[in-house]
């Protein structure tokens, strides 16, 4: 496959969600993943067929870090919150280390 879509939500707390709640689906924004990209679009979990065009004012960036960096309407938490998502040693490993688990395991696949 040339692209995959998840979605994701913030919680900072790691309270269980169910991810099926229908209820909870406008909580969760859709990202698309391209092999050497991705960026936040308009998608929805109970929205068939799904919706792969941008947020208005998004673009596709090199990392889902300048996604979230480069939003056009950033909220009040918004430095605070990019300083928790910054890249460390601690996390650059961790990365990799499901990179690695993600290749052996073929979950996504882009060659």
């Amino acid at each position: 496959p040339e692209r995959a879509m998840g979605r994701g939500r913030e919680n900072p707390l790691c309270e269980e969600f169910d991810p099926l709640d229908p209820d909870c689906d406008t909580d969760y924004q859709a990202i698309l993943f391209f092999p050497d990209k991705s960026c936040f679009v308009k998608s929805f979990e109970e929205k068939n067929p799904c919706d792969e065009s941008l947020l208005p004012g998004h673009y596709t960036h090199a990392s889902l870090y300048l996604c979230y960096d480069k939003v056009p309407k950033p909220g009040p938490t918004h430095a605070d919150d990019l300083q928790r998502l910054e890249v460390t040693c601690a996390t650059a490993r961790f990365v990799e280390a499901v990179r690695q688990t993600m290749q052996i395991m073929r979950l996504l696949s882009f060659v």
